[in-house]
């Protein structure tokens, strides 16, 4: 449990580092368009979504609730990764399953939501 806190807790910090990076060097440039920033922005995509689904593999949960957020967790990565993939199929078919899971996972909090009337998702 120990080495998973850690990892997450320096994937969370370099993420955030790399995200308040972008949004510097946005502000700084005047919001124009820059690959290398976009690049930035998804890596630090990519490291947030590891860390969330890395964190899924301590403590105790439900299989489902488990599965349903390292699935959360690998879209973020696969967000991430979209500017590094040339055009075409591959691509696409990565857009298709992030639409999936992402439509899939918020349909699950609302129907949640509403069953529970809770205060809080998963």
């Amino acid at each position: 449990m120990r080495v998973i806190r850690s990892v997450c807790t320096v994937c969370v910090g370099v993420a955030l580092l790399l995200g308040a990076l972008a949004v510097g060097w946005d502000v700084w440039n005047g919001f124009l368009p820059n690959p290398t920033n976009s690049r930035i922005a998804a890596v630090a995509l990519m490291i947030v979504g590891a860390g969330y689904s890395i964190a899924q593999f301590g403590g105790t949960m439900r299989m489902a609730t488990r599965l349903r957020a390292i699935s959360l967790g690998t879209a973020f990565v696969l967000w991430g990764a979209s500017p590094f993939l040339p055009a075409g199929r591959v691509g696409r078919v990565i857009d298709c399953v992030l639409v999936v899971v992402f439509v899939v996972d918020l349909s699950l909090s609302i129907m949640k939501r509403l069953q529970n009337g809770s205060e809080t998702d998963v």
